[in-house]
């Protein structure tokens, strides 16, 4: 597992969370406006839906795309960098396609608010250590190294519990042991099973926790 060291807590919103609205160029450019230095961006095109992740722990041109459950990508005309106020875009469609208009969500790693992990799994139930500081309430889990479903751990439906963003998104949450092992996470680490869609033996994956 990845961790770093304490950070002080944020006293409003906008010093870790913006949203920013553009239109793509086609051409490679600066796009700024986070305000702080992001490390984490969502970014979606408004009138053709594809959602996708870029984060500055897994690097800026590794991709993850919420609609789908491919493996993690290198995309080189996506993100190409983050700055100390937002990122650089490239010519690719999933980021800056001329004329298609974009929201791209900037999140910045803060204790209480939102924290990310990177681990290898091992195949057997085990904790991992994360840096949120608090209980998360929501964690969004994605295998980067293989096609494993985006599996999501929501605080109110509880430790049995599941959701699915892509592509199974409709499905209803579903029960079962084996995803966080029936285990509530703390303040210092989150529980996993032996599923393979989180902890499959040699495998990696990437952790996004909110509070």
């Amino acid at each position: 597992a990845i961790r770093r060291g304490p950070m002080k807590v944020p006293t409003v919103g906008t010093q870790v969370y913006n949203a920013v609205l553009r239109t793509g160029t086609g051409v490679a450019a600066t796009v700024t406006g986070a305000v702080f230095p992001p490390d984490l961006v969502i970014l979606e095109g408004r009138t053709d839906p594809k959602g996708t992740f870029s984060d500055r722990l897994r690097g800026s041109t590794k991709l993850l795309n919420s609609y789908e459950a491919a493996a993690e990508a290198t995309d080189t005309l996506g993100v190409t960098s983050f700055s100390m106020d937002g990122m650089a875009v490239g010519t690719g469609n999933n980021a800056n396609q001329s004329g298609m208009t974009y929201v791209y969500w900037f999140f910045r790693r803060y204790p209480s608010v939102f924290d990310e992990v990177c681990y290898t799994g091992t195949g057997v139930a085990r904790t991992i250590n994360h840096n949120l500081g608090v209980v998360p309430e929501l964690m969004i889990v994605k295998g980067r190294s293989n096609t494993d479903q985006w599996t999501v751990y929501a605080a109110p439906l509880g430790n049995t519990k599941y959701l699915r963003i892509a592509p199974y998104g409709d499905d209803p949450d579903g029960t079962v042991s084996s995803y966080w092992n029936n285990t509530t996470p703390t303040s210092s680490v989150f529980t996993l099973g032996s599923s393979g869609d989180l902890n499959a033996s040699a495998r990696t994956y990437v952790a996004y926790l909110f509070a």
